[in-house]
């Protein structure tokens, strides 16, 4: 299974999870990706996201979501 444009590599996800991955801003936030931005966030207990003050594509994937 392929993962969304932007979405973080699974070893990523993994320390991040952790608290070991050693720059996680790095991650985590805007990123460019093919046909606007990915928005990469990390709330594993959340239903859902919002992001505000601009348009978002979305696209989900199994633990993550880009918007």
């Amino acid at each position: 299974m392929s993962r969304p444009a932007g979405a973080p590599h699974p070893a990523q996800v993994r320390a991040l999870l952790a608290g070991e991955h050693r720059a996680p801003r790095r991650v985590l936030g805007p990123h460019p990706a093919p046909g606007g931005v990915a928005l990469v966030v990390l709330r594993p207990w959340a239903e859902q996201v919002a992001a505000t003050g601009g348009r978002w594509p979305r696209s989900s994937g199994r633990g993550s979501a880009s918007l």
